[in-house]
């Protein structure tokens, strides 16, 4: 935050889990960001982000796990009608422990649609818009767990 912004975000989060193999969960925030100075070439003056999700973390078979989590992300306020737009991303992921070791695939942005987009003003009042789209990806990771427990002194 610098001496001509405001912002402010409010979260909530409300999860549970029954049978000591699954969990739900329930997230939504709100962050409202009002330019203070009322300069007339600053178009992102008033602009709401609301973002709503929901994951699920559940035991399957052989002791197989399975998270999985969307996110709705919608903007408003921009001047400028592209940036204005409702997004939605889903991610999973699945992991199965084999003693040590772990055996992981995820799989982000399985929807294809996250933009990180920056709309600012330059130092010469100039409007530019920046956009950057990261991928859709899949990673495989295998985790080595040390368990070591430190001991105790008398």
């Amino acid at each position: 935050m610098n001496n001509n912004d405001f912002n402010l975000y409010v979260p909530m989060k409300v999860s549970t889990g029954f049978s000591g193999r699954y969990f739900i969960g329930i997230e939504t925030s709100a962050n409202w960001h009002k330019a203070r100075n009322n300069l007339t070439n600053i178009d992102n003056s008033n602009i709401w982000e609301y973002h709503y999700g929901g994951y699920i973390s559940a035991e399957l078979f052989a002791e197989i796990l399975l998270d999985t989590d969307i996110n709705i992300i919608k903007r408003t306020g921009y001047a400028s009608p592209e940036l204005n737009h409702t997004e939605w991303q889903w991610n999973m992921e699945i992991s199965r422990s084999f003693k040590k070791f772990v055996l992981t695939l995820k799989a982000i942005d399985i929807l294809r649609q996250y933009k990180s987009i920056a709309y600012l003003v330059n130092d010469r009042g100039i409007s530019e818009t920046r956009a950057l789209s990261l991928p859709s990806y899949a990673l495989l990771t295998l985790t080595y767990k040390f368990n070591k427990q430190p001991s105790k002194k008398k």
